[in-house]
């Protein structure tokens, strides 16, 4: 019994020092506009022109928001690894 747990825990430790599946993301970054259609407490609604209805957290925008607005975007776009494949940032407008 304590070599089973013993290879069962070397298994585990073993595993968890390899490299993620589809090795590190690598993204492309362009900026473009959006108009924030909706604000709630927990989130923004942006419509991106090229990206359609996205929803962002609001715990990512640094900047009072409301609907109708005109924002500035960073949109990082995944091309090789694993990762979350879209990205998009509210630039500081200030």
């Amino acid at each position: 019994m304590n070599k089973v747990l013993a290879v069962i825990i070397t298994s585990l430790f073993l595993s968890a020092c390899q490299k993620p599946v589809g090795g590190p993301c690598v993204y492309t970054e362009r900026t473009t506009t959006g108009k924030v259609t909706q604000v709630t407490e927990g989130f923004i609604l942006l419509d991106i022109s090229d990206l359609g209805t996205y929803q962002l957290n609001s715990d990512r925008v640094h900047q009072k928001l409301s609907a109708g607005d005109q924002v500035s975007l960073l949109i990082k776009e995944i091309t090789s690894g694993s990762c979350v494949p879209i990205q998009v940032s509210v630039l500081d407008n200030s």
